[in-house]
């Protein structure tokens, strides 16, 4: 009987997006970008509890913890 085997050593590439590792700043390369909170967003949360909460996250921004970049906003 003769019996193939499958081949080994199958190398898959993974595209990250662009501006390199996701979560890292594309300014610097060396910060995170963390979320934040906008005081808008926190007042809007205070003023129309329970709904305000769902506006105070949707107006999240990022922000680089080394050198304070913003990115732009991704279509």
């Amino acid at each position: 009987m003769n019996v193939q085997s499958a081949p080994q050593g199958n190398n898959i590439q993974v595209q990250g997006l662009q501006g390199g590792v996701a979560g890292r700043c594309s300014n610097c390369q060396n910060g995170v970008l963390t979320d934040s909170f906008t005081p808008c967003g926190i007042v809007l949360a205070i003023c129309f509890f329970p709904l305000g909460l769902l506006c105070c996250w949707m107006m999240r921004e990022k922000q680089c913890n080394m050198c304070g970049a913003k990115p732009a906003m991704q279509p």
